[in-house]
């Protein structure tokens, strides 16, 4: 397969979440002219699956955060809308099929990653077992995975005539101070959104602020929350958006092997975003995050990948494939 080819078609077709219909059917066209039989099941969201022989899988998203960013290529990097979150990875996966004639590991297709999790959530209560996610992590076996709270702030002011600000209560410099206690919490933390105001000239009522805090994989998102309640008290309304807790991951002993099988040193790292892992865990899996690509420019018109990258991902799940033919079926059980 021509990997610059296939990455530029994989990014030309228009897969946000909910609309991951053309993206699906591609899959199914594509692993059937492989030999395989592809499924495609789901009810509030349609996941295209493909069963191995163990209860071992490789999954992966099809749809994308929509940018205005088109494909092109400088001889290193492919730019592109979701070229590296996760049509890389998609790449990555169909390359190794073309090549493999006995699956052994299951591939999972996940829609609506970037909106809800509803794939991963229903995917992983049908299924369950071990799991390799492709995110880009550089090829790093992100074994450890940050949980988050997504909270919307509402600070509240008091309004004046922008030039009395001294009668003023502003909330804008209300959420600068939120930040800053946050700082000093030692936490992570990232705004998303702040609106207040209008064209008046006026200093506003309120305003509202969407922040994600990250957090380690050790800590946990309540006891998180019910400090900030602690000390932000006072400063208006908090309405929980999302929390979910981190993990830390030690059984993946065979990624590890097929890596070096494939050339290369096995080095680790830390997942800081939100992936279908997180579902996946909770639904009993045991899983970590692993791909092509880097996570910091995705979602944003600088996104890009190495195409070696794609490529060496792809000789690492054929030798993943290699390797579980030696193993029992029964060591991937999910019972662990």
């Amino acid at each position: 397969m021509d990997v610059l080819k296939l990455l530029k078609e994989l990014v030309e077709i228009p897969s946000p979440s909910g609309k991951e219909d053309e993206m699906m059917d591609f899959l199914c066209e594509t692993i059937q002219d492989f030999g395989f039989s592809p499924l495609v099941f789901g009810s509030e969201t349609k996941n295209v699956i493909l069963s191995g022989k163990h209860d071992f899988w490789v999954v992966t998203h099809m749809d994308v955060v929509p940018v205005d960013h088109p494909f092109r290529y400088d001889g290193i990097f492919a730019y592109g809308n979701g070229v590296s979150d996760a049509k890389g990875s998609i790449a990555s996966i169909l390359m190794a099929l073309e090549s493999i004639d006995e699956l052994n590991f299951g591939v999972a297709f996940l829609s609506d990653e970037e909106e809800s999790g509803k794939g991963s959530e229903e995917f992983s209560k049908k299924f369950c077992g071990y799991a390799v996610v492709m995110e880009p992590t550089g090829l790093k076996i992100a074994s450890e995975h940050c949980g988050s709270l997504e909270i919307l702030f509402r600070v509240e002011g008091r309004a004046a005539h922008a030039s009395y600000p001294e009668f003023s209560i502003n909330p804008v410099e209300r959420a600068f101070e939120i930040l800053e206690t946050i700082k000093k919490m030692d936490l992570k933390s990232s705004v998303k959104m702040i609106r207040a105001g209008d064209e008046r000239h006026v200093i506003p009522e309120s305003c509202e602020m969407n922040l994600e805090i990250i957090l380690r994989p050790e800590e946990s998102p309540s006891e998180i929350l019910e400090r900030l309640k602690r000390e932000l008290k006072g400063y208006g309304e908090m309405k929980v958006l999302e929390m979910s807790s981190g993990f830390i991951e030690s059984d993946f002993e065979i990624l590890k092997r097929a890596i070096e099988k494939s050339g290369m040193r096995a080095e680790f790292t830390t997942m800081q975003s939100w992936t279908d892992a997180i579902n996946l865990r909770r639904g009993g899996w045991r899983t970590v995050v692993w791909g092509p690509g880097e996570l910091c420019y995705a979602h944003t018109k600088y996104e890009r990948i190495r195409l070696k990258e794609i490529v060496k991902a792809g000789e690492v799940l054929i030798a993943l494939n290699e390797l579980l033919s030696n193993f029992p079926k029964s060591l991937f059980s999910s019972q662990t």
